[in-house]
């Protein structure tokens, strides 16, 4: 299985003379087929996570106070989109047949290998339900289509939850739990033959912004009852 997945890994199509010149002016080029929109989408994903961790202009301290991830899915759809030089689009709230809605849905008009991408704010999850997601969500339900075997599972990180427990009961921290994922991917990748890659890309917003005050809780209310003296109590 692996030596097959090598082969085909290896053998990528010649660049036509559009895409070299693009190459040679943008440092990047129109994909032409599923590989090259997943290669572009990676990048693209990477870009982001360099503008927020280390970019002069980083705009995360607005993104960490994204406590939802419909929200945050939103914000990286339109910094992508508007980066995409008309070589992807990203459609907002798609849904596939089975009514599952993947977070970001990379496109190309000029052929059939969507790229998609499973979002995840770490925060709000336990370790156990990110490794399950990536299996069970990712793999299993938006990389079904034989035209996209190639996939992203993307965690952002806002510094609230601090450790999460590994499947063999160890607690790691964020740059751990990226680690552990890629590792737990490459071990069952023989479950799922059908996929050819899953790329996991973390981003942590700490490096930048300041980490949110959890919400407290909201006291509970005291119940008021009044007191019966036994002398009432016995004459009921």
């Amino acid at each position: 299985m692996k030596r097959t997945k090598a082969e085909v890994d290896s053998e990528r199509p010649r660049w036509n003379a559009t895409q070299v010149s693009q190459f040679d002016t943008e440092y990047e080029r129109m994909p032409a087929n599923h590989r090259e929109q997943f290669d572009l989408a990676v990048l693209r994903l990477l870009d982001y996570k360099h503008h927020l961790e280390d970019g002069n202009d980083s705009t995360a301290s607005v993104v960490i106070n994204a406590e939802r991830e419909t929200v945050l899915r939103n914000l990286i759809g339109a910094w992508c989109n508007d980066r995409a030089r008309g070589r992807y689009v990203i459609p907002q709230e798609l849904e596939l047949p089975d009514a599952k809605r993947p977070d970001l849905w990379w496109t190309c008009t000029a052929f059939n290998g969507p790229a998609p991408t499973e979002l995840k704010i770490a925060d709000n999850w336990s370790g156990p339900e990110l490794f399950e997601r990536l299996e069970n969500q990712l793999a299993g339900d938006y990389l079904r289509d034989d035209a996209s075997v190639r996939g992203i599972y993307l965690l952002v990180w806002r510094g609230v939850q601090k450790r999460w427990q590994l499947p063999d009961k160890k607690w790691v921290n964020f740059a751990g739990l990226i680690e552990a994922l890629q590792g737990h991917w490459a071990s069952v990748t023989g479950a799922h033959p059908r996929v050819e890659e899953i790329k996991i890309i973390g981003i942590d917003l700490t490096e930048r912004a300041i980490t949110p005050t959890p919400a407290k809780k909201a006291p509970a209310k005291k119940v008021l009852t009044k007191k019966v003296s036994a002398k009432k109590a016995s004459a009921k």
